[in-house]
């Protein structure tokens, strides 16, 4: 028996627990470009299978090109076997708003004993805010308590948001491929300032 499955498992209970955060104000929008949506409350918590159809339906108000950056393809719908992949990686975050909505999910999965992969999506509406750099960094903070040394990500090359999003979690190895950049990322002992406060 592995003698820190045990001390692995309090650390990602402990990753997934309920977290406030407040997004920072929106950008302002036309019609009325005098108006700015003001900071927003949210929580980030580990996923749980109910969340399947919040997923479904945040999945439904992206806009296919955030779809195609996320996962590589155009996906039209989410299938509820895609649903439960999603929410049952070795760590699988949520944001959700006042309402409930899931406006945000990351994930790190198992790609080698020492290495894992992390991706995120977040809604349209919420995207420029923040968030994505909160999410990875707590992502980035959780694998590295669940054991990982190194941390990938897959982008597009247009990908700047991403790509800024990665560069947050510290000095990246970056290979550029004919169709995909894969940023890989040292997880070292400062990786875990990354948590936000419970």
């Amino acid at each position: 028996m592995d003698q820190t499955a045990p001390l692995r498992q309090a650390a990602l209970d402990w990753v997934n627990r309920p977290r406030h955060l407040v997004l920072a104000p929106g950008p302002r929008v036309s019609p009325r470009p005098w108006v700015r949506p003001g900071p927003t409350a949210m929580v980030l918590r580990g996923a749980q299978p109910p969340d399947a159809a919040a997923l479904a339906a945040m999945h439904g108000r992206c806009s296919m090109d955030t779809v195609f950056r996320r996962y590589l393809w155009a996906v039209p719908a989410v299938c509820a076997a895609w649903q439960a992949q999603l929410l049952t990686t070795t760590v699988a975050l949520v944001v959700v708003d006042e309402g409930g909505a899931v406006r945000g999910l990351g994930n790190v999965a198992e790609l080698s004993g020492d290495e894992a992969e992390l991706a995120l999506v977040v809604e349209d509406a919420y995207q420029g805010r923040g968030l994505g750099t909160t999410m990875a960094r707590h992502l980035a903070a959780a694998a590295r308590l669940a054991g990982y040394a190194t941390l990938r990500m897959v982008l597009l090359p247009s990908s700047t948001a991403a790509a800024h999003v990665a560069g947050a979690l510290g000095p990246a190895v970056v290979q550029a491929g004919d169709a995909v950049v894969t940023c890989t990322v040292r997880l070292r002992v400062e990786t875990l300032a990354g948590l936000v406060a419970a």
